[in-house]
């Protein structure tokens, strides 16, 4: 189904070098480093890079772009590159506003939200779930609003083994076990006379 390819290779520290190259080349260039480590104990990497590249429905032009000021977390202002635009989906709850920008295929949004001043961002953040944020997109509103963010890239590296263990899959961290893994970064370690899960890594890039 998804057409994975295999290939064996002798594992070593240089081994991340191979790796790192053939995803590169799979997502243009997009995605460069995945793995910065790479151990003579390793059995098996699994590795799935999902590259969603689409031009924004409404592109933004040299005129929309401008040096603006950018308030950190921390309060403190710095000069970036703004981009200004009108979208037409306002989102809102009791705590944050923000906005849907769509891609060319209408089905795929870019959506922010911005708590207001009251609100502590990381306890914002902290109590998004997925019914909550699927309630903010249910009530969007038609509404014309002209936007300015600022040009960014961000990028999120989170240790998958505490929410697998969370939902139950204990069983492949602490006995010996080979199984069908799909992930964005599993490793597979010898471990005495085992063979188990060392590592599970999500890497998450926006551009």
């Amino acid at each position: 189904y998804l057409k994975a390819n295999m290939e064996m290779l002798a594992f070593s520290r240089y081994t991340k070098d191979t790796i790192n190259t053939w995803i590169e080349q799979e997502t243009d260039g997009f995605v460069n480093e995945v793995y910065n480590k790479t151990n003579t104990m390793d059995v098996m990497y699994t590795t799935s890079v999902a590259d969603f590249s689409m031009n924004w429905n409404k592109s933004y032009n040299t005129s929309d772009i401008a040096p603006g000021q950018f308030m950190n977390v921390d309060g403190t202002q710095k000069t970036v590159e703004m981009m200004t635009s009108k979208e037409p989906i306002y989102l809102e709850d009791n705590n944050a506003s923000g906005f849907a920008k769509s891609f060319k295929d209408e089905r795929y949004q870019f959506v922010a939200l911005v708590p207001d001043a009251s609100t502590n961002i990381y306890t914002y953040v902290a109590g998004m779930t997925a019914e909550k944020l699927a309630k903010i997109l249910d009530n969007a509103m038609k509404e014309e609003t002209t936007v300015t963010i600022p040009k960014f890239s961000a990028l999120k590296v989170q240790n998958m083994l505490g929410p697998f263990v969370k939902i139950g899959l204990k069983n492949l961290y602490s006995e010996r076990v080979f199984s069908r893994i799909t992930s964005a970064y599993t490793v597979l370690r010898l471990t005495g006379d085992d063979i188990r899960i060392q590592k599970k890594l999500m890497n998450k890039l926006i551009k």
